[in-house]
This record gives structure tokens, sequence and C-alpha cells, in this order.
């Protein structure tokens, strides 16, 4: 039975149609080969996957290439209406392994904190309770919702570093953002840039309180007389660092 590789996955979905798992792994497999025949071959399909994937590389911002990329990360990046993206998410989340190509070409110029980076991970900006804690939540995923779907005007701004200027001391302004990815200064800046422009503010600010702080506190690092720690000779058996202290009976 020949099923067509690019018919929809959804009506094999349905629970309520019987017989329908079969044909779905059948279709699945399909895709899976014809997938795999794609990505190495000379032809223009193959050529057209590739740029189809390095495009799904540069919206996602990832550093490293697409197809080896870890999957835990792959799997919680949605882009819609991207059939080839979606088949490789769906073969890492099978754990189908491409680490036996050649990766460099598809490395990213990528040398700090990327934004995907940055939007997968919590905030801790929120105070413990639990309304506040969903409320960051989504504001997170909201932007990283929209920094998947930014348009190709900013597909450039990839890196946390970006953002940053004067040694990464201060934030840049979003005119001085936009500068540098060559655009229009008029207008505002998008959703995700400004959560993390809020989220770096808030990070920096902690960081001036934390050192004042520090600053105003003197602590005296001086061992007491009374004590010398020496340390022992031979490794443990269980590998651990030990000290031992000498009382100095004088």
């Amino acid at each position: 039975m020949r099923i067509t590789k690019s018919v929809n996955n959804n009506i094999f979905t349905h629970q309520g149609l019987v017989g329908m798992t079969s044909l779905l792994q059948h279709l699945r497999t399909a895709q899976y080969a014809d997938f795999i025949v794609r990505i190495n071959s000379q032809e223009w399909d193959g050529i057209s996957t590739r740029i189809i994937l390095r495009n799904a590389q540069l919206r996602a911002g990832l550093a490293g290439c697409i197809l080896t990329i870890e999957p835990s990360k792959l799997l919680q990046v949605n882009i819609p209406n991207n059939f080839n993206f979606n088949i490789l998410k769906d073969m890492k989340d099978q754990l189908f392994n491409f680490d036996a190509i050649n990766v460099d070409d598809w490395h990213l110029d990528i040398l700090d904190t990327t934004i995907l980076d940055f939007l997968l991970q919590p905030n801790y900006n929120h105070n413990n309770t639990r309304l506040d804690h969903d409320l960051s939540k989504r504001k997170r995923l909201k932007a990283l919702d929209n920094f998947i779907k930014r348009s190709n005007r900013y597909i450039s701004l990839n890196s946390i570093k970006q953002f940053l200027g004067g040694q990464g001391q201060a934030i840049l302004r979003p005119n001085q953002i936009k500068m540098t990815l060559g655009i229009c200064a008029a207008g505002p800046l998008p959703y995700f840039a400004k959560y993390i422009i809020e989220q770096l503010s808030n990070a920096l600010n902690r960081n001036i309180q934390h050192q004042d702080q520090t600053s105003r506190i003197t602590v005296d690092l001086t061992p007491s007389p009374r004590y010398q720690p020496i340390t022992p000779q031979h490794p443990s058996l269980d590998r651990l660092r030990k000290e031992w202290v000498i009382v100095n009976t004088n």
C-alpha cells in the first residue's frame, strides 16, 4: 500500500477510527525514510530541505546544528507550518541520531547565551506566590512564542550579548539595539526584546544592591591563632578532601 508522504497526519490520529494506528505507523516510517534520503541528497529536494532546516535553525536561534542539537531543547521549539522541521522534531523525539554528519557549516557564531536558552530557563524575579509564579511563566512563554515568530528584520537577533554594552555592564537602549541590527530605529521593540530587557534590568539591579551591601560589611577572614588547618598527605579512601585541626596548646 502506497502512502503519500505529505498527507496530513491529523487524519490518522483520531482514536475513534478503527485500524488507523497501523496506517499512522506506516506513514511515519515513510516520512522518516524520505527525510533521511532528502537531507543527504544533492538534488534540489535535498538542497531545499537543508535550506528550510537552516532557516528553522536561524529562527530558533540555535547555536549548534539543528540536526545534532539535544532533543530536550529542540522539542520545546514550535515552528508552525514547517513540515520538515516537524518531521525532524518527531524523529528527535523518537531518539533518531544524526551525529554522523559534518556539522561545521551549520554552527552559528554565537559566543554568549542564546536568547532561546535564556527564554527556556524559568526566571526567579517573582514572589513566592503561586499567582505571581504563574503570571511570570505565562510572560516567559509568551516571549518565547514571540521570539520564534519574530519578523525577518530581527532574525539575526539571537544572543543576549546583543542587548548589552560597556563590557556587559549596561543595557543598550531600544534604538541602539536596532542600530546594531541595521534597521530603522522608529517604532517599539517586539515583546520578546522588551521581556529580555526587563529581566536583564532586574538582574542588574540585584547585582548593584548586592555589591552595595557587601561594600558596607567588613568581615575578618583571618584564622584564629589557636587553630592551624593542615591538608592530609594521602588521599582518603572515599576520595573526599578532609582537613584536620591542630589545637595549639602553648
